[in-house]
């Protein structure tokens, strides 16, 4: 089963400023990253806090996304979005989450919930029993080992939680303790999709 890459990049103030020729680079960086993967890929910019963009995709494998990293095409990638994004701030996560054919995805909006779980008291993800997501909505378990350790010193989890909407005011957010009963962190995010094909 794929898994899902959640890539999450802070850009430069100048970037921000005058993001014009940033998504020209994206609008290039999709087109490698699909033909690469083989999976279309998706590109939000955080409402919250613009700085932010999201790039969301499907990988084969875990190894397979790390086997192209280190490629020319992605190594010229690179060499193209560096002076617009501050590298020191770049989030990757590999999710658990196999997102083809997700419609959600092509939604204007893009909700992004992060649930961080002390997997020592709750063993939600070693639990059989399925997490109770949303209908509207899709999401899985981070599948990366170094996530650290939450506040209580255990080993930290956690969930990403991806909806879809039209317009951000139609937004549902699940209540934290329907799907966790000890969530420690809940980051709830509203993204915008970048029209990269009007670039």
């Amino acid at each position: 089963m794929p898994v899902t890459e959640l890539a999450i990049l802070r850009l430069t103030t100048s970037t921000y400023e005058d993001p014009t020729n940033f998504f020209k680079v994206l609008k290039h960086a999709k087109e490698v990253q699909e033909t690469a993967s083989g999976y279309p890929a998706y590109y939000f910019h955080q409402i919250e806090d613009p700085f932010y963009v999201y790039i969301i995709g499907s990988w084969e494998s875990v190894e397979d996304h790390l086997a192209f990293l280190p490629t020319q095409e992605n190594q010229e990638v690179l060499g193209l979005v560096r002076s617009h994004v501050v590298l020191s701030e770049l989030t990757m996560i590999h999710i658990d989450l196999d997102i083809i054919g997700k419609s959600l995805f092509t939604q204007n909006i893009l909700n992004v919930v992060r649930y961080t779980v002390d997997s020592e008291p709750s063993r939600s993800r070693l639990s059989t029993k399925p997490i109770p997501v949303p209908e509207y909505a899709t999401g899985g378990w981070a599948i990366d080992e170094e996530l650290g350790e939450t506040l209580s010193g255990h080993h930290r989890e956690e969930f990403v939680l991806f909806s879809g909407w039209e317009h951000q005011r139609d937004v549902e957010i699940p209540v934290p303790g329907t799907m966790f009963k000890h969530p420690q962190i809940v980051e709830t995010k509203h993204a915008k999709r970048i029209p990269l094909e009007d670039y």
